[in-house]
């Protein structure tokens, strides 16, 4: 019998077991991977394979997931984080559900990719509000020093039915 096939079908609810909720606001940066992958469980292969699998592109047998947090007080949906980590990028992702455990949206948040010699590069906080704020900027690989200039910031929303939106410049 394969062994697949001999293990119950895991749910979403002992899926989320794996993401426990943290206090607003966090800051998503590579220093706190390193609390996240010492303090969580990590995902076992049927629960990548079932849940972040289908939501995900460019996997490959060296991606690694780490689950992180969910957010806290959502009544309408789920929201989960986990840090995707491959050669040449890594980033923490944003995966929302309905209550009847529907896919809802899936939202890079804080990430670093390397692509030939540039370093693309971004952070995140999610505040206590649903407002996310994304710094994202690129050097040169040669670079000594990264350039402020280079950056941008953009503003995201979680909004009450768990889409992650660009937020209105007018209302920040």
């Amino acid at each position: 019998m394969d062994y697949i096939c001999a293990v119950k079908a895991m749910t979403h609810n002992k899926f989320y077991r794996f993401f426990p909720s943290i206090e607003l606001p966090i800051l998503l940066s590579d220093d706190l991977l390193i609390d996240f992958s010492r303090k969580n469980k990590a995902l076992p292969p049927q629960a990548i394979e079932e849940f972040i699998v289908p939501v995900e592109k460019n996997i490959d047998e060296f991606t690694e997931f780490i689950p992180c947090f969910k957010l806290p007080d959502t009544e309408l949906f789920h929201a989960i984080v986990y840090w995707k980590g491959g050669l040449l990028s890594r980033e923490f992702v944003l995966v929302s559900y309905d209550l009847k455990d529907n896919f809802i949206c899936r939202r890079s948040l804080a990430s670093m990719i390397i692509e030939e010699d540039i370093i693309k590069k971004s952070v995140a906080q999610i505040e206590e509000n649903g407002i996310i704020s994304i710094v994202a900027g690129q050097n040169d690989q040669d670079d000594a020093e990264y350039d402020p200039k280079n950056s941008k910031v953009y503003r995201l929303e979680i909004q009450d039915d768990g889409q992650v939106i660009f937020a209105n410049k007018e209302n920040n």
